[in-house]
Order: C-alpha cells, then structure tokens, then sequence
C-alpha cells in the first residue's frame, strides 16, 4: 500500500510506483488535492494489480457559481485509470439557483433575502393633504431568485392634525 503525504491530482494522478507493501510515495507528483492514498479496506491489504485499489477519491473540487448556475460535485468520486495512471473522477451535477428563488452565491444556493436587503424605502411623498410614509426595513421576497422589496406605507391626512403636507420635508408640518 502507498503510505505518505502524497497528494493526489485529479486529472493527472501520478501512481506510487513499488510493491504497494509498505513502499513510500516519492514520485506522486502535488499538483493539487484530490484524493487519498490510504484505501485499503477492513485491514486488508489493496490488490497490487489494481492501481485504483490504494486510491480512496474523498477530495472534490470546490463547488462553484457562475451566474445563477451551481456545479455541485459529489463529496466521493470513483477512481479510473487513464493509462495506467489512477485518477479520481467526480461527476458534477448543474443546479439553478433561480429555480428555487435563491441566487447563487459563493460555492451554494443561497436566499438573497438573508440579510434583508430592503432597507431603502422610497421617501415620503405627498398627495393632496395626505404624506405617504413607508416602513423600514421592507419584506423582502425573491422570484426567480431575483430580490423584490414592499415597504408598508402609511397615510396621514395632515389636515386632521392642523397640518400641512411638504414634500421638502417629507412631513406634516405647521402652516
């Protein structure tokens, strides 16, 4: 069995050449993480005839986002031999975010509602006599994954406070 800090590659897996009996991996070559070679299985020894035997494919790439799509890669891969060279495979699966009303963020789906980003609520306007106001933060929804923000309005008639509308001020204030 291959024993040591070899770091497996996952398109290029170098092989540990030896008996796979105690030998050390000095020619795996570290271009990148994806695998360990410390497969053998209920103590038994891996099958020396088999190069994929001494390879457990437990290290993915990183999920990923581009644009709304999610390439998600399994956690176990299956090891295959190109060549005569053990290479870990992982087989990717292509997730929309949008399809569940999330966005794709960083290395997953994600609601963009979480922080609440509607926290911008229009100014104060007037109507007539009336100042609409809206509430701070708003309720924050997200079809297709795409954030749409309702701010509660309010309706003061100024006129029942002895006031008037200013839009300037966005407020009832004393004629």
């Amino acid at each position: 069995m291959c024993r040591g800090p070899a770091v497996l590659v996952l398109l290029a897996l170098a092989a540990c050449k030896g008996d796979f009996e105690g030998s050390v991996c000095t020619d795996c070559q570290p271009d990148g993480a994806v695998g360990s070679p410390d497969a053998a299985t209920d103590g038994e020894p891996p099958d020396a005839s088999d190069p994929c035997a001494a390879v457990t494919c437990d290290q993915p790439p990183a999920d990923e986002c581009t644009g709304s799509i999610l390439t998600d890669y399994p956690d176990t891969g299956s090891c295959e031999l190109a060549g005569d060279e053990p290479q870990c495979e992982y087989t990717a699966s292509e997730i929309d975010c949008n399809l569940s009303d999330q966005e794709c963020r960083g290395d997953a789906c994600a609601d963009p509602c979480k922080p609440n980003p509607c926290t911008s609520p229009p100014a104060a306007r007037c109507s007539g006599h009336n100042l609409h106001t809206f509430a701070s933060p708003g309720s924050c929804s997200s079809p297709g994954g795409v954030v749409a923000c309702v701010y509660t309005e309010t309706v003061t008639n100024c006129d029942q406070q002895d006031q008037v509308c200013s839009d300037e001020a966005g407020a009832c204030v004393d004629p």
